[in-house]
């Protein structure tokens, strides 16, 4: 993209669903005011509008680079345009010392001269449009910009966002789809603590030598399995029919909203790396939270006997955007958005596939409960 595209033409562009790498201990609406603020920066340092470069020609003012870098104060700008109104007086009396012997024509020459030269009589210029005067044509309100749900400090990794109404509309359908999320979550066995994070305050201290692998394994088994019960109980179906039958070979049986809220389900939990003291598991979950994950490791740490704390969550995908869909730290401008605008489209498109899936598993088991009804 050409570096002097007009700021209006790149703001019409930033429409879609992009996706960044959230960093730990930072929030998600501090993440998103960050992306905003990158965005007015960057398109306020682009060249003057028509109304802008005719104050600042006017003024006789040059141009100081871009408005970012503009620190004149509107009590300066009306300094420099006072002294520039100064200058014309100078030259105006110039012309009556060099008059030796003025006569009266002399004298009506000289009247008119110093009325050209009047302050009073200079045509006053329009500075309310001047970037000393104004500020930046692009503020941090001008941006929308949504994440897709809101994410603990402590979790990093890929989150998906909208800006525009075109991204705004393809980020409902998202939610409504509500795609699954996997995480990588770092454990560390043999402590307690007051928040259930490595931050707390410690509460104890326990021996975790008797934790092996097949010990961990077998617990998160267990959990796994009676979460995935708890899929078709929320479904309204018994997990050993043939309903369940018919819901499994459509799909993941996705929870289904309810006025208490959406309850957390996990698909899939297991160990990824065990080296005393810490330990790696990655989850497969819908409708979770940082807390509940936080809760979640701290009670494995209960059934070990030896107590955990959690100290890194991080998301590695969400649906379909994984963390080569996503834009680190140095990638947060407009460019790189509008990009990723565009590289996000397939796996966005694949969601909405798996959106119409869902559709037809959700229907499918609506008629197996009215029909198990009626009978």
């Amino acid at each position: 993209m050409a570096a002097t595209k007009l700021s209006s033409e790149l703001y019409h562009a930033l429409q879609g669903v992009f996706c960044v790498y959230k960093p730990p201990h930072i929030s998600t609406s501090m993440l998103a005011r960050s992306l905003k603020l990158k965005l007015s920066n960057e398109m306020n340092k682009l060249p003057l509008n028509a109304q802008q470069s005719a104050v600042v020609n006017q003024y006789g003012l040059t141009e100081l680079g871009n408005l970012a870098d503009r620190h004149i104060s509107p009590k300066a700008f009306g300094l420099r345009a006072r002294r520039l109104s100064n200058i014309s007086d100078a030259r105006a009396e110039s012309v009556v010392t060099h008059q030796e012997s003025p006569s009266a024509s002399s004298e009506q020459e000289v009247q008119v001269l110093s009325k050209e030269f009047s302050p009073l009589n200079m045509e006053p210029a329009d500075v309310q449009f001047h970037p000393s005067v104004l500020g930046g044509l692009w503020r941090v309100e001008d941006f929308v910009i949504k994440p897709l749900d809101m994410v603990s400090p402590l979790t990093s990794g890929v989150l998906p966002f909208a800006v525009g109404k075109q991204g705004k509309k393809d980020m409902t359908e998202l939610r409504a789809h509500n795609p699954i999320k996997v995480y990588r979550v770092t454990a560390q066995l043999g402590i307690a603590t007051s928040n259930f994070q490595v931050s707390g305050g410690i509460l104890e201290k326990v021996d975790h030598r008797h934790v092996t692998q097949p010990l961990i394994d077998r617990l998160l088994s267990a959990i796994q399995a009676t979460h995935q019960k708890l899929q078709y109980v929320m479904a309204g179906v018994d997990v050993q029919s043939q309903e369940a039958y018919e819901l499994a070979s459509r799909g993941l049986v996705r929870p289904a909203p309810s006025p208490s809220g959406r309850r957390c389900v996990l698909y899939s939990i297991k160990s990824v790396e065990w080296k005393p003291p810490e330990l790696l598991i990655e989850i497969h979950t819908v409708n979770e939270t940082g807390p509940y994950i936080v809760k979640l490791i701290h009670d494995i740490g209960q059934e070990l006997r030896c107590g955990a704390v959690c100290t890194a969550i991080r998301r590695i995908r969400v649906g379909h955007f994984d963390t080569t869909h996503s834009l680190v730290n140095s990638q947060w401008n407009s460019h790189e958005i509008i990009t990723n605008i565009e590289t996000c489209r397939e796996p966005l498109a694949l969601t909405m596939t798996d959106r119409l899936e869902q559709l037809a598993a959700l229907e499918a088991s609506q008629l197996i409960s009215s029909s198990k009804t009626m009978s």
